[in-house]
This record gives C-alpha cells, sequence and structure tokens, in this order.
C-alpha cells in the first residue's frame, strides 16, 4: 500500500478510492499557517476551497501541490488544471432545482477530456 499510514495516499489505497474531496469550511481562512497546513496535508487530491479565498491563492497551491480546484460553476470558476471536477450546491441551497436552460450552461462549461461532477441531490 502506497504511502505513510494516515497520509492520502495511504487513505486512497485503503478504501479503493480514485477521488477524494476535502471541503475547507468558510472559517478556515487563508492564514499564513493554514497554507502551510494545506502544503503537508494534500496528495494529488481533490480542494474544495470555500470563504475568503482569492482565485490567485487557490490557483498558485493547486499548481504547487498538483490538487484539483473544486467547484461549484456557478460561483466561480476553476482556477488551474486540465481536470473539471464541479460540485452542484444549488443557488440559495441544496433543494435548489436547476433549470433547463442552467443545465445546458453547465454543459457548455464542459469540456473534452476528464470532468467529474457531483451534485448535492438528483439533477
Amino acid at each position: 500500500m502506497g504511502g505513510d499510514k494516515g497520509s492520502c495516499k495511504y487513505i486512497k489505497s485503503i478504501l479503493k478510492a480514485k477521488v477524494i474531496v476535502f471541503q475547507s469550511p468558510a472559517a478556515f481562512q487563508p492564514t499564513d499557517e493554514n497554507k502551510d497546513n494545506l502544503r503537508r496535508f494534500f496528495d494529488r487530491i481533490r480542494w474544495e476551497p470555500r470563504g475568503k479565498w482569492q482565485p490567485d491563492e487557490i490557483r498558485e497551491l493547486c499548481e504547487e501541490l498538483g490538487v484539483v480546484d473544486c467547484v461549484d460553476p456557478f460561483k466561480r470558476q476553476k482556477t488551474v488544471g486540465e481536470i473539471t471536477y464541479y460540485r452542484l450546491h444549488g443557488k440559495g441551497g441544496y433543494r435548489y432545482q436547476y433549470t433547463d436552460e442552467e443545465l445546458t450552461t453547465l454543459k457548455t462549461w464542459l469540456k473534452e477530456g476528464v470532468n467529474y461532477m457531483m451534485g448535492e441531490k438528483a439533477i
């Protein structure tokens, strides 16, 4: 099994997971300490930043760490990477019902290649 016990590689191998998503709460601010913690934590996994993270900070860390920027595309576009990973939270909450027009728009944002999408409920 790859990686030290407790590392992301190790956890991925135990779970036989292809992807791990790390969602940071809004309270996890872009401080130097938190950025250093992220550098130690990530090992090619997905990161969904929330809160006051700026696109240049997200892009810099994703490039440095080899992490995929996981976004709700109706809130912001991804900052970096060939892989697209969208999380659809819904406008105004998880019970939001996307319109056909919104889903058509979403389809135009998807690129050829590797795309992942996760919704909080059936879309």
